[in-house]
């Protein structure tokens, strides 16, 4: 019994982690459907690969967000990925500023290619 409680705890942060990503990315134009697309895509990516810890879903999230819209090379997209990692392995909370991560490792990684 507490092992089904459990789990529909965590089902319910999950889906509150979405719903703030969500919000995050609301900003964006109601005919964006590339934008919709990208938001349902990597959300669900991002949950399906089990990404509970905040920080870590918020990673995952936003890299496949830039992806999804920008499709970098892939030794651009590599070398976001490893420096946005390195930039959160320290940090313990603060999962809001893992978009800000990922946004100057891609411009920082993208002026070197």
């Amino acid at each position: 019994m507490e092992r089904i409680g459990a789990k529909r705890v965590m089902v319910v942060i999950l889906m509150l982690l979405l719903a703030v990503v969500q919000a995050d990315y609301s900003h964006s134009s109601p005919s964006d459907s590339k934008g919709r697309h990208c938001i349902l895509h990597c959300g669900a990516q991002c949950l399906l690969s089990l990404k509970i810890i905040p920080i870590q879903y918020m990673l995952c999230f936003n890299l496949c967000m830039l992806e999804c819209r920008i499709s970098p090379s892939d030794i651009t997209y590599n070398c976001t990925q490893d420096c946005a990692q390195s930039k959160t392995n320290n940090l313990e909370s603060g999962s809001h500023k893992v978009a800000s991560f990922v946004d100057s490792c891609y411009a920082d990684c993208s002026n070197k290619s």
